[in-house]
């Protein structure tokens, strides 16, 4: 994630810390301290070390399982809302994702769990008698913390573990793409009703969680629809063919005296070492031509990042990186430039598809 800064490695998992969840220790530290003087701030702290510990043990659960089934997670990033594990992939056999899944939460009641043993099958000592929702020793944040925390991602709200175990179960008889909008929706309306109990009680950190949760949710929907969508497809697959390699010192009118009579049809502006600098569509060309731009370079009307693709490259790797990149892309075979790539163009198709995927899947037709 952006704004990460890297803190160590837990066995060989990276682990970030997001400026997010810096902010968040720095602010709880400062009111601590406001509100209760020197010991508020070893509260604070003592406080902090316990979610701080209780989130990673969180996340190495699901990370380890997942590595069971032969699927390393490479990053570990702690965010104020919890901590989020990068799974390159997330399993499509339900039992699979079903067990990484449990293995956050169970970590969670397995320390609640020998706390209470330790403690003598008692919860004296493990909650403050005097409110049990303030914990005044470290041994009763970490009870209290972890007993929260299994509590809370198992609330159905996708994709909390809860929503994944909900997915995981219907993906056992309906199709991956539809279990997942299913798990989606319900989180939607779970979320919005915790927004409005929260809302009434003013508890505005709980709406901003359920806010997050809710956008990483409609992300991972896309996510797994898209995939749908994309398949084991290559670069290749979806670029044009149809192009024209031009020097960068070639102006509008020297593009303009090429016309093949169809579109679309690209320039591809190479600099002097061969590499492409940038594509230009006829289309383009023909506006200049009509506002008598003829005698500027070619190059003026280059639109957003220009960043080479290779033509094998997995399609799901140019989906997940150029989403939001509006541009024209050079696609190569090694150093030969071999087609082009309109980012745009390709979205405007993935959602039309995407949206006659989803229309086929509710009215049943989708498996």
């Amino acid at each position: 994630m952006k704004w990460s800064i890297y803190l160590f490695r837990v066995l060989g998992i990276r682990l970030e810390l997001h400026i997010t969840f810096l902010i968040f220790v720095i602010l709880l530290l400062f009111f601590g301290l406001v509100d209760g003087g020197p010991m508020g701030l070893i509260e604070s702290v003592i406080g902090l070390s316990v979610v701080f510990t209780t989130v990673v043990l969180h996340e190495l659960g699901h990370c380890l399982t997942a590595r069971y089934y032969h699927i390393h997670v490479p990053i570990i990033t702690l965010t104020p809302i919890g901590g989020i594990a990068h799974f390159p992939r997330m399993p499509r056999e339900p039992k699979q994702e079903l067990l990484i899944t449990l293995a956050g939460p169970a970590v969670n009641f397995t320390i609640v769990g020998l706390l209470f043993v330790c403690a003598g099958f008692s919860t004296k000592g493990l909650v403050n008698p005097a409110d049990a929702y303030m914990p005044s020793t470290p041994i009763q944040f970490l009870f209290i913390g972890n007993l929260v925390m299994g509590v809370f991602n198992l609330l159905p709200i996708f994709p909390m573990d809860g929503g994944r175990i909900f997915r995981a179960a219907m993906a056992s008889r309906l199709s991956y793409l539809l279990s997942t909008r299913i798990a989606f929706e319900l989180a939607k309306v779970l979320a919005l009703t915790g927004t409005v109990y929260f809302a009434v009680h003013g508890h505005f950190m709980g709406i901003a969680l359920l806010g997050f949760v809710f956008l990483a949710g409609r992300l991972e929907y896309l996510q797994v629809r898209d995939a749908e969508v994309i398949g084991d497809k290559t670069v290749g697959d979806v670029m044009r063919s149809h192009f024209l390699a031009i020097p960068e010192t070639a102006r509008i009118h020297d593009a303009a005296c090429f016309n093949p009579g169809f579109e679309p049809f690209d320039f591809i502006i190479m600099d002097f070492k061969g590499i492409p600098k940038g594509v230009v569509t006829l289309g383009q060309v023909k506006d200049a031509m009509q506002k008598d731009l003829g005698d500027e370079y070619l190059d003026t009307l280059v639109r957003g990042t220009v960043r080479s693709l290779q033509m094998h490259w997995p399609l799901s790797v140019y989906s997940s990186s150029f989403r939001k990149c509006q541009a024209l892309h050079p696609v190569l075979y090694h150093d030969r430039v071999v087609g082009v790539v309109d980012t745009e163009q390709f979205w405007k198709i993935l959602k039309g598809r995407n949206r006659n995927r989803t229309n086929n899947l509710w009215h049943g037709n989708g498996q």
